[in-house]
């Protein structure tokens, strides 16, 4: 989905008429949500709140375009799902699996977002283990 047709050319007049306040998007079209902010937008009045946290919206937000990013940790929620997948196999029946990590959100902006890559190459999980590293020793529970 690209957002070039609603925000490039519908809206270009709300734009130039200062009766847009905000954009919210769920992160696609993000790449053409930020040049029509930069072409019809240079004062910054219209907030622009996305979805993850991902090297564009980084830069988009340090550059000033992008307002706040809701980043809901992919990650975690896709080892969490691997977490109860494992277990529920591994119980063969017996009962389901007592994975109940939570899946953290976090909200950044441009004073509190690092500077670096989405995704390290040193670390494929950086900061994630946590949650599973707090169910180690636990009987009768498999670790990932």
């Amino acid at each position: 989905m690209r957002a070039g047709p609603a925000v490039h050319g519908q809206q270009r007049g709300d734009l130039h008429s200062r009766s847009l306040a905000g954009i919210y998007n769920s992160g696609a079209g993000s790449a053409d949500i930020k040049d029509a902010l930069e072409k019809l937008d240079a004062d910054r009045n219209i907030s622009w709140i996305t979805h993850e946290l991902s090297d564009d919206h980084r830069q988009y937000l340090l550059s000033g375009v992008l307002a706040m990013v809701v980043d809901q940790d992919p990650h975690m929620q896709a080892l969490t799902v691997l977490r109860y997948l494992v277990e529920y196999a591994a119980a063969e029946g017996r009962g389901v699996a007592t994975s109940t990590a939570a899946s953290d959100f976090r909200v950044y902006f441009a004073e509190n977002v690092n500077e670096g890559p989405y995704l390290s190459s040193t670390d494929p999980l950086p900061g994630r283990l946590d949650a599973v590293r707090a169910t180690q020793g636990t009987p009768g529970r498999l670790q990932l």
